[in-house]
C-alpha cells in the first residue's frame, strides 16, 4: 500500500514538475520574441503556469472575448490557456486575412485535441482533422457527389421530408422541436446513408442527440486539462480526479456506434436491394469505387479498406452536421416569427403575393422572396447557431498587422462579434431584416452575407453549407405559407412569452418554449394532404 502511494506520489510530483518547466519554457519564448520587437496580440494579463486560464468565462465565451476586444482595442486577443497559447480573432477582416488568405499550409490545419480526438475517437471528423491526405480525400469525396451545383439529390429529398413535416405540423405540433429534429435528422440519415427514419423516436436520429450532448464543449480547443496537459492521459482511471478518462471511455463507444452501425446499415440495404436502394451519399460513392476499381494498381487491398472508411467517416460528419445545425437554425427561425409577428406577417404577404395560396412554396420561387431571404440572413446573424468557429492550428510564427502570432497557436474565429460588428451591421442587438434590402426591396450586394462568416474561412469552410442554407429556406417558406405562430395560451388564460434563452456550447440555439402553429386556413391543410398522398403513391 506504502509502496503504491508512494508510486502515485512520485508519479504525480514528477508530472507536476515537467508541466511546470514546459509552461516555464512557454512564458520565457513569449518574453523572447516581446524582447525582439514583436509583440503579442494584447490581453488579460496571464497569471504564472495558470496564464488566462483563471479568466476564461464557463459560459457563453464570445460575448467575453467580445468585450475583451474592445477594451483592448485590437481585433486579436491573446490568451495563454496553461501552455496553450490561443489566438481569438474577433473581426471578418483579421479571420478572412489569416484564415482565408495566409498560406494553405500554414494555416489550414486543425489542433491536436487529446481527449476528444484520441481518447473520445473523434480523430476521423472531417472538422478535426489535420490538413492532409484523409481530408483533402474526404472534401474530394463529399464535392464529388453533393457539389453546390448539382442540387438533383438533395433538393428532392428535402421537399419530400418538409412535406411530411408540414403534414405532422397540422397533425399535432405540440412537440413541434422534436418534428423538427426529426425532420432534418431523416433528410441527412437519408442523404447520407438512404435509409428510412421515424418520424419520432427514431433511434438513428437519438444517436445524433447523444452524440451532440456529448461533444459540447469538449470540442472547443483548451476547454479539457488533457489538452493543455497531455501528461493527465497516464494517470489511472481510479486515480482522484481522472473520471473524465472513464467518461472517454464510455462516450468512444457510442462515438464508434455512431460511426459504424447506420453505414453497416446502409451497406447491406445496398447489397440486399439488388441494385434498388435508395439514392445516397453512400452509395454513391460506393458505387464509383466500384465502377474505377478499388485495389491500387500494385493489388494492394488496403486501398479498399482506405476507400470504405474514407466514405464511413465523411458520411458520419455530413449526418450529425446537418442535423444539429439546420434544426437550431429552424428552432431560432420560429422564435423570431413569435417574438416579431409583424415581420411574419410581411412574410407571408409577400408568399402570397408570389406563390398564391393554392400550391405550397418551391425551391424555384427562392429568387422572388427577398424579404424571407433577408430574413433568414438576419435570424442566422441574431443569434448565430455557431458563435465560436471551428478552431485552426498556427503551425509558424507569423507576423500580422506588427503582432507576434507565435506557432502552435489556436487560432479561434468568433463568429459571434464578427455577426455583432457594429462596422458591418450598425445597431447590431436590433434584430432588422431590412439591413439586407435595397429601397425597392432587393437584397443588397454590399451588406456582408451571414453565411460566410457561419460557415468556416478558407480551405476549412463547410462543403454542405448549401445543403443546409436550402433546407432551411424551404422549411421556413412551407411554415409561413402554411401556418400562422403566435403566443400559446397558458392554463391560467394568460399568453405565454417566450423565454428568448438559448443554450451555451459548440451549438447555440434556443431553449425549449411553447408557441401556437395553426394553419392560416382549410385549403392550406388540403395542400399539405395533398402533397404528403402524392409522396405514399410515387413510393416516398
Amino acid at each position: 500500500m506504502a509502496t503504491a502511494w508512494y508510486t502515485i506520489t512520485a508519479g504525480l510530483g514528477c508530472s507536476l514538475l515537467l508541466a511546470l518547466l514546459f509552461f516555464g519554457c512557454s512564458g520565457k519564448r513569449e518574453r523572447k520574441f516581446q524582447k525582439e520587437g514583436f509583440p503579442l496580440p494584447p490581453g488579460p494579463a496571464k497569471l504564472p503556469v495558470f496564464g488566462n486560464a483563471l479568466d476564461l468565462p464557463p459560459k457563453k465565451p464570445w460575448i467575453t472575448y467580445a468585450r475583451w476586444a474592445k477594451e483592448y482595442k485590437s481585433d486579436i486577443i491573446h490568451l495563454r490557456i496553461l501552455n496553450t497559447s490561443v489566438a481569438v480573432l474577433n473581426s471578418a477582416q483579421v479571420a478572412n486575412d489569416l484564415l482565408g488568405k495566409r498560406n494553405i499550409l500554414t494555416f489550414s490545419t486543425r489542433p491536436r485535441l487529446t481527449y476528444s480526438g484520441d481518447r473520445m475517437g473523434w480523430s476521423w471528423l472531417m472538422t478535426s482533422l489535420s490538413y492532409g491526405r484523409h481530408w483533402k480525400d474526404q472534401r474530394l469525396l463529399f464535392h464529388q457527389h453533393l457539389h453546390p451545383t448539382d442540387d438533383s439529390l438533395h433538393k428532392v429529398r428535402t421537399s419530400e421530408y418538409v412535406h411530411r413535416l408540414m403534414y405532422q405540423l397540422a397533425t399535432d405540433p405540440t412537440d413541434f422541436m422534436g418534428l423538427i429534429k426529426h425532420c432534418f435528422g431523416g433528410i441527412m440519415c437519408s442523404l447520407a446513408y438512404g435509409l428510412r427514419t421515424h418520424p419520432t423516436n427514431d433511434p438513428y436520429i437519438q444517436f445524433t442527440d447523444k452524440i451532440a450532448t456529448v461533444m459540447g464543449d469538449i470540442m472547443i480547443p483548451a476547454s479539457s486539462l488533457v489538452d493543455s496537459i497531455p501528461l493527465l492521459k497516464y494517470l489511472p482511471e481510479s486515480f482522484p480526479g481522472a473520471s473524465f478518462k472513464r467518461k472517454a471511455r464510455e462516450w468512444r463507444e457510442l462515438t464508434v456506434g455512431f460511426r459504424e452501425v447506420p453505414f453497416d446499415a446502409a451497406r447491406e440495404a445496398i447489397v440486399s436491394a439488388d441494385g434498388t436502394a435508395i439514392p445516397s451519399f453512400t452509395s454513391m460513392c460506393l458505387e464509383g469505387f466500384d465502377n474505377t476499381g478499388s485495389k491500387s494498381d500494385s493489388g494492394n487491398s488496403d486501398d479498399e479498406a482506405y476507400n470504405t472508411g474514407l466514405v464511413r467517416d465523411t458520411t458520419g460528419l455530413f449526418f450529425i452536421a446537418g442535423t444539429a445545425s439546420t434544426s437550431a437554425v429552424v428552432y431560432t427561425f420560429i422564435l423570431v416569427m413569435l417574438c416579431f409577428p409583424e415581420v411574419q406577417r410581411k412574410v407571408q404577404a409577400e408568399l402570397d403575393r408570389v406563390v398564391g395560396r393554392e400550391r405550397l412554396p418551391e425551391f424555384s420561387d427562392e429568387p422572388y422572396t427577398p424579404y424571407l431571404s433577408a430574413v433568414i440572413k438576419e435570424v442566422m446573424r441574431w443569434r448565430p447557431v455557431s458563435p465560436m468557429g471551428m478552431a485552426h492550428y498556427l503551425q509558424q510564427d507569423d507576423i500580422y498587422e506588427g503582432y507576434l502570432i507565435p506557432a502552435n497557436t489556436i487560432m479561434i474565429p468568433n463568429a459571434w462579434a464578427m455577426l455583432q460588428d457594429e462596422r458591418d451591421y450598425p445597431d447590431p442587438f436590433t434584430f432588422n431584416p431590412d439591413r439586407f434590402l435595397t429601397p425597392n426591396g432587393e437584397l443588397r450586394s454590399d451588406v456582408r452575407d451571414p453565411e460566410t462568416l457561419l460557415f468556416g474561412f478558407g480551405r476549412r469552410s463547410c462543403p454542405g453549407m448549401h445543403i443546409s442554407v436550402s433546407a432551411v429556406w424551404l422549411t421556413a417558406a412551407n411554415l409561413l405559407a402554411s401556418f400562422t405562430i403566435s403566443e400559446a395560451v397558458g392554463e391560467d388564460g394568460k399568453e405565454v412569452e417566450p423565454s428568448m434563452a438559448f443554450t451555451s456550447g459548440v451549438t447555440c440555439q434556443p431553449e425549449p418554449f411553447v408557441c401556437d402553429i395553426r394553419p392560416r386556413s382549410t385549403c392550406a391543410v388540403d395542400m399539405i394532404r395533398s402533397a404528403v398522398e402524392s409522396l405514399r403513391e410515387g413510393g416516398g
